[in-house]
């Protein structure tokens, strides 16, 4: 293998990195946003907890007792939400600096399309011109034969890429619902076609990818 063939798959080692990354950051953000429901709804019924106890300041306390007791129930509520206040406050950032860092990734896995898009027709051209000067007709054949590998590897990775994007469309729309993303006029890989699955049901290679849950992203 060349030096120029050995660059046309470090290009595809690049853009699976970027696709992980994202992939990864998609799963923290669920994980985060539904932590913050839970944290939330935790947080209403406390609320509503101290607000019926303190409804009861009215009331006579037959005791010094039950009245110490209620002083206690109420302060332990009110411990409670300020921790679910911090936690939140907590995880609000973690989402922030982890959707910050998707959106730099975004941009990451453009660049690294043009390269690999750039990568294959160098790629072939220099192994086109090393078969066009080659007389050993063993070798002429391992050029062809590395040309189709190339090509083939290509057409893999740009249906790998068009497929996890598709199922990343949600996580996407989310990033530039919050203005992190600048929208780009062109895509290295749109002239290559491909199809989205006529069923809910994905599949991928490494099983890089687990489909997302677009509920979790409805509220902040």
């Amino acid at each position: 293998m060349g030096d120029i063939e050995r660059r046309f798959y470090r290009n595809k080692s690049k853009l699976h990195k970027s696709l992980r990354t994202l992939i990864h950051h998609e799963g923290k953000v669920q994980r985060i946003n539904c932590e913050l429901g839970r944290l939330h709804a935790e947080l209403e019924e406390n609320l509503k907890k101290i607000g019926k106890k303190i409804g009861k300041r009215a009331r006579n306390f037959k005791t010094p007792a039950r009245y110490y007791d209620y002083e206690r129930e109420v302060n332990v509520l009110q411990d409670e939400v300020v921790g679910c206040k911090k936690r939140v406050e907590e995880l609000v950032e973690t989402r922030k600096a982890v959707m910050v860092s998707s959106a730099s990734f975004v941009e990451k896995l453009y660049n690294h399309k043009k390269q690999f898009k750039n990568g294959l027709d160098e790629t072939i051209d220099c192994l086109k011109c090393n078969a066009a000067m080659a007389y050993d007709p063993k070798k002429i054949r391992s050029y062809k034969r590395r040309i189709r590998d190339v090509q083939h590897a290509f057409k893999k990775n740009v249906k790998l890429t068009k497929s996890i994007e598709y199922k990343l469309k949600t996580y996407i729309d989310y990033l530039k619902k919050h203005d992190l993303l600048i929208e780009k006029d062109d895509d290295p890989f749109e002239p290559y076609e491909w199809h989205p699955p006529v069923i809910n049901e994905y599949s991928t290679e490494d099983d890089v990818y687990v489909t997302a849950n677009e509920d979790v992203y409805e509220s902040d």
